[in-house]
């Protein structure tokens, strides 16, 4: 997974977030909440398509949105990077 060909974004991801929904969709177990904050390869789709509103990085971009936490990789205590 941590192969460069498979970054698409980075950004923060949300540890104890209150909140169980982003956007209105309920955030699986198994992800967690993440804002966008940089775009690597923009046309990819996000994991959690929020329909008519978001589908690429690009959409997301400066917003929060759900990701698979086993694609997230942690490079310091606030920054990461996301996959697909």
């Amino acid at each position: 997974m941590d192969k460069k060909e498979n970054k698409v974004a980075f950004g923060m991801v949300y540890l104890s977030v209150d909140k169980e929904k982003v956007h209105g969709i309920d955030i699986p177990d198994d992800h967690k909440c993440v804002s966008v904050d940089g775009l690597i390869k923009p046309d990819a789709l996000i994991p959690v398509l929020i329909r008519g509103e978001m589908v690429t990085i690009r959409d997301a971009l400066g917003s929060f949105v759900a990701w698979l936490e086993e694609l997230i990789s942690y490079r310091t205590a606030v920054v990461c990077e996301f996959f697909v």
